[in-house]
C-alpha cells in the first residue's frame, strides 16, 4: 500500500512539472480556439504599475507566441491589428477567421456605461488592491466582459464546423514561449483530437481557488478572490452557449449590486450556481498553474 502511494506522488508530481505534449501531426479537426485583442489607448495614472508599463508592443508579442497554436482560430482584433493576425497566421490562413471590434461600439456598449458608473460612484474604493485596471479603466473591463459574447457569436458563426470550442486570451501565460512547460505548445497542434472526448457535454474551467468557494458573491468582488480562471475554458458549443447566457445573467447582478471585478470573479459565480455545466481541472495545487489546462488536453 505505501509503494503504490509512493508510486502515485510520484507520477502526479511529474505530470505536473512536465512540460505541454503538443505531438500530433494532424490539426484537431473538431475545435475552434477563440481569442481577441482590443488595445487601451487610456490607463489612469493612478493604475497599478505592473498594468501601467503593459504595451501594446508586449500584447502582440504575447499573442504571436499563442497565434501559433496550430488550430482552427477566430480571432477578434480592432482593424489596425488585422495585417499582425494575418502575418502571424499566414501558414494557417485557411484555419483563421478574423473578425473586426471596435473600441468605439464597446465604449458604447451598456456594460461599459455600468463599469463607468460603479467606478465614478466610487462602489470598489475599499475593495482590495483599489487601483487594479478593471477598477480604473472602463474600457478593460468592458473588454474582459466581452469574451463572452465573443464566443457565443463565434459558435454561432462556426466557420470551421466544429464540435468544441475554447477560449483562450491573446496574452495566455504572458508569452506561451517564455515558460519552460508551455513552450512546447508554440507552433504546434493543440488540442489533441484524442481528448476531445473531456469536453464532451461540459464546460472546462481552471480551477484556481476551491478553497474560497464559501465566500459569498459580495465577499468575493470585494476581496478578489475567484474560484476558477477567465483566461482559457471551453467545451462542447451547446453548454458553452448555456454558459454564456448564465454569465450575463450573473454580470447583470453584479451591476444591480454596485460590484465590480475581473471577468474571473463573475465566471466563479456562475460556476458555484451551475455546476451541472461544468468540469474543473484542478490546478490549486502547489505548482499546478494555468499551463496544467494545456496539459489536460494535450498528446500525453
Amino acid at each position: 500500500m505505501a509503494t503504490s502511494g509512493l508510486a502515485q506522488s510520484i507520477a502526479a508530481l511529474y505530470d505536473t512539472v512536465r512540460p505541454v505534449r503538443a505531438l500530433d501531426a494532424a490539426i484537431n479537426p473538431d475545435v475552434t480556439i477563440v481569442t481577441g485583442y482590443v488595445e487601451i489607448d487610456h490607463v489612469p495614472a493612478d493604475t497599478e504599475p505592473a498594468f501601467r508599463y503593459r504595451t501594446r508592443e508586449h500584447y502582440l508579442r504575447w499573442m504571436r507566441a499563442m497565434l501559433s497554436i496550430r488550430a482552427n482560430m477566430v480571432v477578434r482584433v480592432e482593424p489596425p491589428s488585422i495585417p499582425f493576425v494575418e502575418e502571424a497566421r499566414k501558414e494557417l490562413s485557411g484555419r483563421t477567421a478574423i473578425t473586426p471590434v471596435s473600441a468605439d461600439a464597446l465604449r458604447a456598449s451598456p456594460e461599459h456605461a455600468e463599469i463607468a458608473r460603479i467606478i465614478a460612484g466610487g462602489y470598489m474604493r475599499g475593495a482590495t488592491r483599489p487601483n487594479r485596471i478593471e477598477l480604473k479603466a472602463p474600457l478593460y473591463a468592458a473588454i474582459m466582459f466581452s469574451k463572452f459574447a465573443w464566443m457565443r457569436e463565434a459558435i454561432r458563426a462556426n466557420p470551421f464546423g466544429t464540435r468544441y470550442f475554447l477560449w483562450m486570451d491573446a496574452g495566455f501565460g504572458h508569452g506561451l514561449d517564455r515558460r519552460v512547460r508551455y513552450r512546447s505548445v508554440v507552433g504546434r497542434a493543440w488540442p489533441s483530437a484524442s481528448k476531445n472526448t473531456r469536453m464532451a457535454d461540459t464546460v472546462l474551467v481552471l480551477a484556481t481557488g476551491l478553497h474560497v468557494a464559501h465566500l459569498d458573491p459580495v465577499e468575493m468582488m470585494t476581496t478578489h478572490n475567484t474560484v476558477v480562471a477567465g483566461g482559457i475554458w471551453g467545451g462542447e458549443a451547446r453548454k458553452l452557449v448555456e454558459m454564456c447566457d448564465r454569465f450575463d445573467e450573473e454580470l447583470a447582478w453584479t451591476f444591480a449590486h454596485n460590484l465590480l471585478d475581473d471577468d474571473q470573479s463573475v465566471l466563479s459565480r456562475v460556476y458555484l450556481n451551475h455546476p451541472e455545466l461544468f468540469t474543473a481541472v484542478d490546478c490549486s495545487g502547489r505548482l499546478r498553474d494555468r499551463c496544467y489546462f494545456l496539459k489536460y488536453l494535450d498528446a500525453n
